[in-house]
Parts: C-alpha cells; structure tokens; sequence
C-alpha cells in the first residue's frame, strides 16, 4: 500500500498500488475485481496521476496509473469503462467529464 498524491486535486489517498504497464493490464485486473465482487464508494481521476478507486478501507482501495493513457485516438476511455463498470455512471457522460472542460484534469465520483 502507498500514499497517492493526485496533484490536480490536492489530496493524498492510501490505495494499493497495481503495476500496470498498459491500458489493457488497468482493465483486466479491474475485471478481475468486480468479478470477485469488489465494489467502491468513491473514485478519483488525476490527468497526470491516473485513477484511484476508494473501497471502505485504504487495502480495498486501488490506484492505476495508465488507464488515462491510450493509443489511435482512445484517450481516457479504459477510465470511462472502469468507472462504468463499477457504477459510477453512463461511459458516454463518464468520458465527457473527464475529457473536456476546465476541470477535464481532475474529477470525483461518489455512488
């Protein structure tokens, strides 16, 4: 477990670090989870410092650092589908927030 600084919105979170190299890692392990029957309270989305999904305790708590990231044009959308899958919106509406607008760097969704 480590101390997450998600610069763009100024907070520090405790969260279990996943060693993701590649979108597809971020998505599989999230699969992985809900499939277990994971669920989250709170999720944080960070630009420069990628997504954080907040469980009841800082071990149930998750941070991935490429699901931002994406090749031929896909942008944040593995972002968009975690956070789908784990009901914290529509993919289309998800997708919009975190990629337009001021705040498009930074955002928090609570269930």
């Amino acid at each position: 477990m480590a101390s997450v600084m998600l610069r763009n919105l100024g907070i520090t979170v405790e969260a279990t670090e996943i060693d993701d190299l590649s979108t597809d890692q971020a998505l599989e392990h999230a699969g992985l989870l809900y499939d277990q029957g994971v669920r989250f309270d709170q999720a944080h989305v960070d630009r420069f410092d990628g997504l954080v999904l907040i469980g009841r305790t800082p071990e149930k708590s998750f941070h991935y650092r490429t699901p931002l990231c994406g090749y031929n044009g896909t942008g944040p959308m593995t972002t968009a589908i975690i956070l789908e899958l784990f009901g914290f919106g529509d993919r289309s509406e998800i997708l919009n927030r975190i990629s337009t607008g001021d705040d498009r760097a930074k955002a928090s969704f609570d269930r």
